[in-house]
């Protein structure tokens, strides 16, 4: 089985939906009013057993980013719009 090439999710106002894709994962984040940062992980080997997502920096409001806080390339996620942060989680998980 191959394993998604998603690394987490940035999920923000009007359902804008970031699936993070970069290689070295998410890194940072940024202090974004409104917006949830959460990484993809094993569920096994989690702090937060039971879930697939883990908060990155408290999640709420932040913004996901790469190597820094202003490090934020479009090459590193893939925009899609959802109606709910469990559809953005979908998505991520269903990543090929």
């Amino acid at each position: 089985m191959n394993e998604p090439l998603c690394q987490g999710i940035e999920f923000g106002p009007d359902g804008r939906c970031e699936v993070w894709t970069r290689a070295a994962g998410i890194q940072s984040t940024k202090l974004v009013t409104g917006f949830v940062c959460l990484r993809y992980t094993d569920a096994s080997t989690t702090a937060f057993p039971g879930m697939d997502f883990e908060p990155v920096d408290g999640a709420i409001d932040r913004a996901c980013r790469g190597a820094s806080s202003n490090d934020n390339q479009p090459t590193y996620y893939e925009l899609f719009s959802e109606a709910s942060i469990e559809g953005c989680q979908s998505r991520c998980m269903n990543e090929p």
